[in-house]
């Protein structure tokens, strides 16, 4: 059984990973730690074989996390708990399917931000999940034919964003969820 290293711990403290979070993978292939991995429930693991800078801290698509931190915030944010949202616009007759630990609060960016050159966003609809990026991610996939230039815009009505999300999360329940009155109809946009 392979050890963390005193600068592999300082590093997993510095990011706030704890080091039980941490598979020990360093004996297998990378086809079969991948799926190790999945299966324990682990995002990180000692690898098999270094990067090409002798980490061996990598994430579970198989990334070095100490060569490029960043991954650490995308695979976190993809099994963090959140809320996936649609926020809508009359005007432009789009639909934004996102996700955020605070639906209210990211609808006020948007609109004060002018995101996507639009200024009437309403939220029409929220659930939390526990994996919230991995659902909010394949919502986009399964919609992506209606995406206008910005990612996570989309020219398609409130009943297609809804349905994307509810394929997407097959199989896991969502809590807390809230939908807008009249939603659905006002927000149809007949394609």
């Amino acid at each position: 059984m392979a050890e963390l290293t005193d600068n592999e711990v300082r590093f997993l403290y510095s990011q706030r990973i704890d080091d039980s979070a941490v598979m020990d993978c360093s004996w297998m292939r990378s086809r079969r730690y991948k799926a190790a991995m999945e299966q324990e429930g682990y995002l990180w693991c000692i690898s098999p074989t270094a990067c090409y800078n002798g980490h061996r801290l990598r994430s579970r698509p198989g990334h070095c996390i100490q060569c490029d931190t960043s991954r650490i915030a995308f695979v976190k944010r993809h099994h963090d708990a959140a809320y996936i949202y649609i926020a809508g616009s009359l005007a432009s007759k789009v639909v934004k399917v996102g996700s955020a630990i605070w639906p209210e609060r990211r609808l006020s960016a948007l609109n004060s931000r002018y995101y996507g050159g639009i200024l009437d966003w309403t939220l029409l609809y929220q659930v939390r999940f526990e994996a919230a990026g991995k659902i909010e991610f394949e919502t986009h996939g399964r919609l992506f034919g209606y995406r206008i230039g910005i990612k996570e815009i989309f020219r398609c009505n409130y009943k297609l964003a809804r349905k994307a999300i509810a394929e997407s999360s097959s199989g896991q329940c969502g809590t807390d969820e809230w939908e807008r009155r009249l939603a659905a109809t006002s927000y149809r946009f007949d394609d």
